[in-house]
């Protein structure tokens, strides 16, 4: 079975969609969560609770599981403003920490320096492991961390901003060209000591010395958000851009045919006018069981500029073409929950995806900060595959 996917004002619609025999305490996954980007899908998630807070503005905990390493196997990096907006003292302004448990749901301590490690609760002692150089294109913005682990190396790609070529800070009365948004990429042998590559994986040229635009935005760039994969014996990519009327903060995808520090190897396959996913800001992306789930905090939910985007999840048998499968609301007393970023998990012979995700602070005035990551998982059960498989055509 074969269904149409009907993308009508950045919202995916399955014509007549019915998946049977998918479970979810019992009953039938399509007919309780009928795939739609406005579907609630909040109650097949199990929340495991707190695992970092305590700091100024911090998120996109992005966790790597390497069982051979026995006292920590799980490693995490994320980023932010450990204490003070823009971590003074540090070049730039965000930047990139790296963490580390003996568990995914709590035990969390962040790296504090040589061999110093500290409570993830406290991020007064918290020292970042990437900060910003003195590129036009990297020397305000380091963030976004996707990382991948192969042959003893760690591979990380992330999100980098400088100031363009007038070199002066985006919204100041200086200011020309407004910002020159680019995915960079790094590797290291320990996790904490990185080497960028000499040049962005991926930069919308067009970007360079542009036009001062609203927001900062420059349609086909505004390059961010990078999720990394090894798959098929090649590197994969998606990331978020600006398309303009096509879907605003949109997902797009890229490949690399030949060495991860290459920039001339990596190539987009699909973005500019055509994205993979309108209203797809803040890409996660794993596979799972031969499919592809994205989870993004797309908006649209509410009135509002911030509570009105939600996590939400999609599935794809090529990791292009993608059906929303709907969103899952913040916790209780959360205004706001955001940048999510999966792991998947077999447990007990059972199969999880677990999803770490950051809270806003709220309040009024409206504090865009957040406060605290938090965890949650749902089991993935083979029917559940089949029956998407099918539904997509596969």
């Amino acid at each position: 079975m074969k269904l149409a996917v009907v993308l009508l004002s950045g919202v995916a619609l399955i014509g007549a969609a019915v998946i049977p025999g998918v479970s979810a305490d019992g009953e039938l996954l399509a007919s309780r969560f009928p795939p739609d980007r406005h579907t609630d899908r909040t109650e097949l998630w199990e929340r495991l609770g707190t695992i970092a807070s305590g700091f100024g503005n911090m998120y996109q905990f992005e966790i790597v599981h390497r069982p051979e390493m026995r006292s920590h196997p799980y490693e995490a990096w994320f980023f932010g403003w450990a204490v003070e907006d823009c971590n003074p003292g540090y070049p730039g302004c965000d930047a990139i920490y790296h963490a580390r448990s003996d568990r995914l749901d709590g035990g969390w301590e962040i790296h504090s320096g040589p061999g110093q490690w500290s409570t993830a609760h406290d991020a007064s002692e918290w020292v970042p492991v990437v900060t910003a150089d003195d590129e036009i294109y990297d020397e305000w913005h380091n963030g976004d961390p996707t990382v991948a682990c192969m042959g003893g190396r760690y591979f990380l790609a992330l999100s980098a901003t400088g100031h363009n070529v007038d070199g002066e800070i985006f919204g100041t009365p200086a200011d020309t060209d407004g910002s020159l948004q680019v995915i960079m990429g790094a590797t290291s042998s320990d996790g904490v000591h990185w080497r960028k590559t000499e040049e962005p994986l991926l930069m919308y040229q067009p970007e360079i010395g542009r036009p001062r635009t609203v927001g900062d935005v420059y349609t086909h760039g505004a390059y961010a958000r990078p999720s990394l994969m090894w798959d098929e014996a090649r590197w994969k990519l998606w990331f978020d851009y600006w398309a303009g009327d096509k879907g605003g903060v949109s997902l797009a995808y890229a490949e690399c045919d030949g060495r991860f520090e290459d920039p001339g190897a990596w190539h987009i396959l699909q973005g500019e006018d055509d994205p993979c996913l309108p209203d797809w800001p803040n890409p996660d992306v794993v596979k799972i069981g031969g499919l592809y789930y994205s989870y993004s905090d797309p908006s649209g939910y509410e009135d509002h500029g911030w509570r009105g985007r939600k996590l939400a999840e999609a599935v794809s048998l090529n990791g292009r073409d993608w059906v929303v499968l709907g969103y899952m609301e913040p916790p209780p007393g959360i205004p706001a929950s955001h940048v999510p970023q999966a792991l998947v998990q077999c447990r007990d012979g059972r199969r999880y995806v677990y999803l770490t995700y950051a809270n806003q602070r709220g309040g009024d005035p409206y504090d865009y900060r957040y406060e605290s990551i938090e965890i949650m998982r749902r089991e993935i059960t083979d029917e559940e595959l089949d029956a998407y498989r099918a539904m997509l055509g596969g």
